[in-house]
């Protein structure tokens, strides 16, 4: 168990460290065309235009991905009852539920401590699954 522990501290470590590092343009970035494109878009004729086409891109984009998030866990809540119904053994079915049961629980907003947890979700899925010792029946 000291073994899950350390893992789980580590995870949550990294996770914690990725998660905290905001994300800061290059000047490699601001010369993107498609940045260009999107600069010339919200520019207005005032500041104050500006501003405001900032603000209203910007709640856009938020409820873009508000209603991405809730179609996410509506698709893990339908992946776990069909985990429930197939016929696949219990020793599997149990941590696949699990494992998506978590995934639930997990912070969306940025997808690379996502995927790097997702990894590491799998990678302690398989550890346990074969450092148990099954018996099968015949």
């Amino acid at each position: 168990m000291k073994i899950v522990a350390k893992i789980w501290e580590y995870m949550l470590d990294w996770y914690y460290k990725i998660d905290s590092k905001q994300f800061i343009p290059t000047s490699d970035d601001l010369k993107d065309k498609e940045v260009k494109r999107i600069v010339n878009r919200l520019k207005g004729k005032s500041e104050k235009e500006t501003l405001t086409n900032l603000l209203e891109w910007q709640e856009k984009n938020i409820k873009y991905w508000d209603d991405r998030a809730d179609a996410f866990i509506v698709l893990l809540l339908l992946a776990l009852l069909s985990i429930s119904f197939y016929p696949i053994p219990n020793s599997t079915k149990l941590p696949l539920i699990f494992v998506f049961a978590m995934f639930l629980l997990m912070d969306l907003l940025s997808v690379v401590p996502y995927i790097i947890s997702l990894t590491i979700w799998i990678i302690i899925l398989f550890s346990l699954i074969y450092s148990i010792n099954f018996s099968i029946a015949n």
